[in-house]
């Protein structure tokens, strides 16, 4: 499935700080220019143009997926409570953070719970067995698009990324959802893997020399 989207929407350059600052948020807290070290206002606006949220002290509350501000989509590491713009972010974080987490949500169309054992490896378990999660094909690469129109909580996007108690359920939803298609968990975890999180640790890997004078 070629979904056109994936990690080369965020410039190598600035991958490192972004890779960085999802790290430093999945401890729950607030990120400050000074606790991403970070000292150039323009870098700061970079992220801004990348879909970071920003709390009214300028500090970073959500990017990449990960938010501190609750959304639908909870992401349970530990004993930090997080949230996750869409069902795919939930999927792909595990790995981005090597963390196991619990993950709940709720069907968009009968409103059941859901409930799933993420692990950095994979999906460990499921509830109920037939859940399955919708996936959107982007027009164009993330490169030549605002990335807050299509990510964040109201984006194109991640407003149209859900989990689903059933396939069947799904398929009311997508029936004026054109271009939508549905994947099994272990199906979007593989996707996840391969557009999001793969591709930002290889970017932030290879401009990790770079990271600590950069900014």
């Amino acid at each position: 499935m070629d979904l056109q989207l994936d990690a080369a929407g965020i410039p190598p350059d600035r991958a490192p700080i972004v890779l960085r600052i999802i790290r430093l948020l999945a401890d729950g807290q607030p990120v400050s220019s000074d606790r991403a070290q970070v000292k150039d206002p323009e870098v700061w606006d970079d992220l801004r143009q990348l879909g970071a949220e920003l709390d009214a002290d300028d500090r970073i509350v959500a990017l990449g997926g990960l938010s501190i501000r609750p959304t639908k989509h909870v992401f349970v590491a530990g004993d930090r409570k997080l949230f996750s713009w869409c069902a795919l972010d939930t999927l792909f974080l595990p790995h981005l953070l090597g963390v196991s987490a619990d993950v709940s949500s709720t069907c968009p169309v009968t409103g059941y719970p859901i409930r799933l054992g993420v692990s950095p490896t994979g999906v460990e378990l499921v509830h109920p067995e037939g859940t399955v999660v919708s996936l959107v094909r982007a027009e164009s690469k993330c490169a030549s698009v605002d990335r807050n129109e299509l990510f964040g909580v109201g984006g194109s996007f991640c407003s149209r990324v859900h989990f689903f108690a059933s396939k069947l359920a799904a398929e009311t939803w997508l029936v004026d959802k054109p271009g939508a298609v549905v994947v099994s968990p272990d199906e979007a975890f593989r996707i996840g893997q391969e557009i999001c999180s793969l591709p930002l640790i290889n970017a932030g890997s290879c401009n990790c020399e770079r990271e600590s004078n950069e900014y």
